[in-house]
């Protein structure tokens, strides 16, 4: 199930760049409409999961009532999370956001020493201030962010890393389920429950125009597969060494803004010299390297 658990936070590393640049691809026609945008797509995620759940619902699954407060706890710290990176992503390019979410594994080591009573070798803790500097200096290539974006990115970082810790934990109270079985199942309701959780804010957001909700397709049909990319690589590998594994979104984000950028496409993605992209590329990589390093200290 490693090699599995790899796989699949490689899948969903690529998946959720792609899926980035989809929502800078709708900001550019739908400017003022982020909240909608959030709103809209998860609605549409839910009734995609919504048709999907009744055929994977058997009587192996536990009662609802066993798991549902996990299930709100990984859906609401998710969706949180969800619209920090939107909003972040509102004014950068997400080749200069999305490297900066290997920060996770920081606030990841915070919450198992504060929380969870875990310790940590002394080169795992060089390894950790080692990815912090890199993505200070990371920022410093890429153009620094302005204050509220770089908050709203810690933000995500925090309730993704919530999420990601919840995610296991969620799939063990369904594990009467064959491995597959239970992936497919703890993905699926998971989003029909964010679908439902923010049908609500339809009436603040506003039914809104069909061409509203036609381009906010592309970004969730996108996402689904990138979310049960990722929940497989949490509950094979466990949220540190799926972390290990996703940091190589840090890298992917920027190769595919780079293809972008000389392509023409820099509405999506701001064009830089060939010097400071591999500038990047390498900062990127010792984001990587600090944080399978963490893993290789202890």
């Amino acid at each position: 199930m490693i090699s599995y658990g790899i796989l699949a936070g490689f899948l969903a590393a690529t998946f959720q760049c792609i899926a980035y640049i989809m929502y800078r691809s709708y900001k550019e026609k739908h400017a003022s409409s982020t909240f909608k945008f959030f709103v809209y797509t998860h609605v549409i995620m839910g009734l995609i999961c919504g048709i999907i759940l009744p055929f994977i619902w058997t009587d192996k699954v536990p009662p609802f009532a066993s798991f549902r407060w996990h299930l709100f706890f990984v859906c609401g710290t998710f969706l949180l999370g969800q619209l920090c990176m939107i909003n972040a992503l509102k004014s950068e390019d997400s080749s200069k956001i999305s490297p900066l979410l290997s920060f996770k594994i920081l606030i990841l080591v915070c919450i198992s020493l504060l929380f969870l009573g875990k310790s940590y070798s002394p080169g795992q803790y060089c390894a950790v201030a080692f990815c912090f500097g890199s993505g200070l200096l990371l920022n410093k290539i890429s153009g620094e962010l302005g204050f509220k974006a770089m908050m709203l990115t810690l933000g995500a970082c925090l309730f993704f890393t919530l999420s990601d810790i919840a995610i296991p934990k969620f799939a063990k109270l369904v594990s009467d389920l064959p491995v597959i079985h239970n992936l497919f199942f703890t993905t699926i309701i998971s989003y029909v429950c964010c679908g439902v959780l923010v049908l609500p804010f339809l009436f603040i957001s506003g039914k809104g125009t069909k061409q509203l909700w036609k381009d906010a397709i592309p970004y969730s049909l996108t996402w689904l597969p990138a979310m049960l990319c990722l929940f497989a690589s949490l509950i094979f590998l466990g949220p540190v060494y799926a972390n290990i594994v996703q940091s190589s979104r840090g890298v992917i984000a920027i190769l595919i803004g780079g293809l972008l950028a000389t392509w023409g496409y820099t509405h999506l993605e701001t064009k830089t010299s060939n010097t400071v992209l591999i500038k990047r590329v390498v900062a990127a990589i010792m984001i990587s390297l600090a944080v399978i390093g963490f893993n290789l200290f202890q």
